[in-house]
């Protein structure tokens, strides 16, 4: 997941079409929103925690964030 985080972040970077980050957070927030532990602490632990410390790509996904990705975005780094 640290991994894809990484794409994502770079795939910003170069202003990339934002189709598939889209569907990829949708599928990320769907996840939070599954009740399974194990998915949540994964999303939160392998792909938000990433995104700490990295503001341009944070303002580029902000907007297909959904509420439960944009929560715990706040939780873990505080933005």
């Amino acid at each position: 997941m640290g991994e894809i985080t990484t794409l994502v972040i770079a795939s910003t970077a170069r202003s990339e079409p934002a189709e598939w980050r889209a569907k990829l957070l949708q599928q990320l927030e769907s996840g939070l929103e599954s009740g399974n532990s194990d998915v949540a602490e994964l999303v939160g632990v392998s792909f938000v925690e990433n995104l700490c410390g990295e503001n341009a790509a944070v303002e580029a996904l902000l907007p297909t964030m959904g509420n439960a990705l944009r929560k715990e975005l706040k939780s873990i780094c505080g933005i």
